[in-house]
């Protein structure tokens, strides 16, 4: 018996909020040995989430524009919704309750995935793709937000640093479904077990991201020292990450 196709049938995206210049934390820069490092020269422009805007909230500006191509009715009737939050609204537990309720979806399957990282759309497509194969539905809702960039990285301790600079903050969603109108030839994952950890919370002085203390959060490299990591300090740093995901790639 074939198995059945499963298409990328639409995505949408939305940027929150107006364009952040380079020249916004040309005012904050301090003394970084990694500011002229070529992965730390930032874009001219990005985008930062607003102070009281969720990730619920870009992924239902996101969702609007598959709203207007496809009609409500197919969003709510979706079978399985995958979410991804690079930094989630709540630390015990993803979106995926909260997106279901705002698009007004009943779906069978929810999943949070908090792995994945920077590529975490495509991790999430695998799993859309496989569970539709196996028969789990007949449609799926990929939602992904990154929200890091106006939180961490815009606090007054930590936009002087070169990697301030970098990231910005959006979201994303994909409507997968049994289909061959753009079947999905092949999707390949491959998860490196021993960079787990390289990316981490980096405080000072050091504490646990959930105690009570002076200084600012940011994204840091317990080996900074370590010639296989992509520490922040050295600027062999591969890829944005929340602290609170772990990486598969």
């Amino acid at each position: 018996m074939s198995t059945p196709a499963v298409s990328l049938v639409d995505v949408s995206s939305y940027l929150p909020g107006e364009p952040v210049s380079v020249d916004y934390y040309a005012k904050y820069a301090s003394a970084d040995e990694l500011r002229d490092n070529l992965m730390f020269r930032a874009p001219r422009l990005r985008h930062h989430v607003a102070p009281d805007e969720t990730a619920t909230d870009m992924i239902e500006s996101a969702a609007a524009g598959l709203i207007r191509r496809h009609g409500h009715d197919v969003i709510s009737a979706v079978d399985i919704l995958i979410t991804h939050t690079q930094m989630p609204d709540m630390p015990f537990y993803g979106g995926g309750g909260s997106v279901a309720h705002r698009l007004g979806m009943k779906p069978g399957w929810v999943l949070d995935l908090h792995n994945g990282g920077c590529a975490a759309f495509v991790l999430s497509l695998k799993v859309a793709r496989q569970l539709l194969a196996s028969g789990a539905g007949r449609t799926a809702l990929i939602a992904v937000a990154q929200n890091a960039a106006g939180q961490i990285f815009d606090q007054p301790e930590v936009r002087r640093k070169a990697q301030a600079a970098v990231p910005g903050n959006g979201g994303a969603v994909g409507l997968v479904a049994l289909s061959d109108a753009s079947p999905i030839l092949d999707v390949e994952c491959r998860t490196h077990g021993e960079f787990a950890g390289d990316m981490t919370i980096a405080v000072e002085p050091p504490r646990k991201w959930w105690q009570p203390g002076p200084g600012r959060v940011t994204s840091g490299s317990p080996r900074a020292r370590s010639p296989r990591c992509w520490p922040v300090e050295t600027g062999r740093y591969p890829r944005w990450h929340s602290p609170f995901v772990t990486e598969s790639a």
